[in-house]
């Protein structure tokens, strides 16, 4: 039984449910399944079923504003936890439309962590540094990783011997841009298997330019992941601006040295357990391509350091991202408001 910091069981509230696919819905149920195996009781926007909740904690944004506010006017401590802002729509030409729904998110959001929380936990450095300002830095922030199951994600096979060879891996919720197609065009020696939903500019680019070294398979449920991870894999960050990928934080406990290029929070997590690379020239803020002249023999370089690299992977997430620490950090959190 882990330690409680409360004497008492909680009752936490969440506007929804944790979506199946996608890093903050595995944030939630991992959360979720640590509160209630600890005895705290979690209830959802609309089903509280006449509980009196001690905290509601926003992960991202909600359309449940009219509950959010009707809880704090009652009393109830909220809690925000923040994710990276919808940015890429603001720069995509993908229209008008897209374009102000992706602001008015962003104003949604700003709101909560403004008018209604009182307190707010950012994901990683980065994602302090994209959101913090001066009219609320006397807020209660607290800086929490995302966290994994070190049980469920562990290294399997990872041991490299000559006769076997090593393969590359993206696990994503989305794959997109044209950053994306560079970096992928830019390996050639090395399978890459990607799982995620992938957006049309990159199937299209790919239907007219077969690259019979990769791989799109779609989505991949939350509990198939470990099994991608199995064997002699690199992770391949293909997002821009990573704000505290689940992904990589899963991909280092499962003994995944991960690659990638220097943007958002990726080289704060990765640190040794991998190789990130300089983005080069290009803005990752305006979604160009980094510099990829060097991701190939940097593959091969990895090939030849795996177990190394492989071990410091999982040492890295026994130490930052175990599952208990992330939920123990949220306790403290919780009886601090």
């Amino acid at each position: 039984m882990l330690k409680k910091v409360a004497d008492r069981a909680l009752v936490v509230a969440f506007p929804h449910p944790p979506a199946s696919i996608g890093g903050p819905g595995s944030f939630q149920s991992r959360l979720e399944r640590k509160l209630t195996q600890d005895g705290h009781v979690v209830v959802y926007a609309g089903k509280e079923d006449g509980a009196k909740l001690d905290v509601v904690l926003v992960v991202g944004g909600t359309g449940k504003l009219i509950w959010l506010i009707i809880k704090k006017m009652q009393g109830v401590k909220i809690v925000h936890r923040l994710d990276g802002k919808n940015w890429q729509q603001t720069i995509a030409k993908d229209g008008f439309s897209a374009s102000l729904k992706s602001r008015l998110i962003n104003w949604m959001i700003e709101s909560i962590k403004f008018f209604l929380a009182n307190s707010v936990i950012f994901q990683s450095n980065f994602i302090a540094q994209v959101w913090r300002d001066e009219k609320c830095k006397h807020r209660n922030h607290n800086i929490i990783y995302n966290s994994v199951s070190l049980d469920e994600f562990r290294p399997v096979d990872k041991k490299k011997d000559n006769n076997k060879s090593i393969k590359v891996v993206c696990i994503e919720g989305s794959v997109n841009g044209k950053a994306a197609i560079d970096i992928l065009c830019s390996i050639r020696n090395f399978q890459v298997n990607i799982y995620g939903n992938v957006s049309k500019e990159i199937q299209d680019y790919f239907a007219l330019n077969t690259q019979d070294n990769i791989f799109f398979h779609g989505p991949v449920e939350r509990d198939a992941i470990p099994e991608k991870l199995k064997g002699l894999k690199v992770f391949l960050n293909l997002e821009t601006n990573p704000p505290c990928p689940n992904a990589v934080i899963e991909a280092l406990a499962s003994g995944v040295p991960v690659v990638g290029f220097d943007s958002g929070s990726l080289l704060e997590l990765v640190g040794d357990a991998g190789v990130i690379l300089p983005y080069g020239s290009g803005d990752p803020w305006k979604m160009e391509s980094p510099d990829c002249k060097d991701l190939e023999g940097t593959l091969q370089h990895m090939t030849l350091n795996y177990n190394e690299l492989s071990l410091a992977a999982r040492n890295r997430a026994v130490c930052l991202f175990s599952d208990d620490y992330m939920y123990q950090e949220y306790l403290r959190v919780f009886k601090s408001i």
